[in-house]
């Protein structure tokens, strides 16, 4: 660790030349170096010195799938909940690094941030103070389920292969038969990453118009070997219902059009057992911040 002598200028003194000068020649020839190691990221840090061979900005990408191109909208047709689909539309929300992969090393903090539009569902019952189904008249105070579409990143690493869930995110890529749930909790089965939206609206021309721009991120300190990312992606899932199971948290895809969706109670959908789904535009960014940043 290096020793400067700080006896070069004390309170009261006026600040001159040579007392400065002195301060440098101090600095220069401090017992032993001064480096990237041994300052405080208060002061001078690794981007200021030369040769350093971290630097804070290790990796920035970014995708839009075109504002001018998909300005109505894609419809994703017949989503029950059961599974998770790609988001595609327009130039899709893809960031493809397989030229050029980022290695992720330990200590990293990666951050991903998102945005989709929700334009519609069809199916105008689940409208904003619930259904006005067939039992109107005892239904009309019963509101609708937390129910609502889900969005989230994954990416493929370390060599490609299929897109995984992002470090201690649940299992949002499993598929699962109805009616079932994905759990969540706080430890190794988070929802971090994860933007619900829920596809409440107003009711146009036999769709449930939500008109909902949805804003998800994902920060995350890496620990133990190098990870290497060759490409990320937006995905949906939904619809799915959230709810408290007695036990802990989950998303929830029920059997539609049963239960208590059944045409005589909630009636979601109206007509058939699943819903299509009208996204819009998305943007998706990814960074990577390294050392003292």
């Amino acid at each position: 660790m290096s020793t400067v002598n700080s006896t070069n200028e004390v309170p009261g003194d006026v600040t001159n030349a040579v007392s400065v000068n002195t301060k440098f020649t101090n600095v220069n020839t401090a017992s032993g170096a001064i480096n990237e190691e041994n300052v405080r990221s208060e002061g001078v840090d690794r981007r200021n010195l030369a040769g350093a061979s971290d630097v804070p900005l290790a990796a920035v990408e970014y995708t839009t799938n075109s504002i001018s191109t998909v300005p109505a909208g894609t419809v994703y047709a017949a989503q029950t909940g059961v599974n998770f689909f790609p988001i595609t539309h327009g130039d899709g929300l893809l960031i493809d690094m397989n030229a050029a992969p980022v290695t992720i090393k330990d200590g990293d903090l990666v951050r991903i941030h998102f945005n989709i539009f929700l334009n519609s569902i069809d199916d105008a019952q689940y409208g904003t103070n619930g259904p006005a189904g067939p039992n109107i008249a005892s239904m009309a105070q019963n509101p609708p389920d937390a129910i609502g579409m889900l969005f989230f990143p994954m990416w493929k690493i370390n060599g490609g292969g299929a897109f995984t869930v992002l470090p201690n995110e649940a299992d949002f890529n499993s598929v699962i038969v109805a009616p079932a749930g994905i759990r969540i909790n706080n430890t190794t089965d988070k929802s971090d990453s994860v933007a619900f939206v829920s596809m409440e609206g107003y009711v146009d021309a036999g769709n449930c118009v939500a008109a909902r721009n949805v804003h998800g991120s994902w920060n995350y300190i890496h620990t133990g070997a190098d990870v290497t990312v060759e490409e990320i992606q937006l995905h949906g899932r939904g619809p799915m219902v959230y709810q408290y199971d007695g036990v802990s948290r989950e998303f929830h895809a029920p059997v539609w059009g049963a239960g208590r969706y059944a045409a005589n109670f909630l009636d979601i959908p109206a007509a058939g057992a699943n819903f299509d789904v009208t996204l819009s535009n998305g943007q998706v960014g990814f960074m990577v911040l390294r050392g003292d940043s």
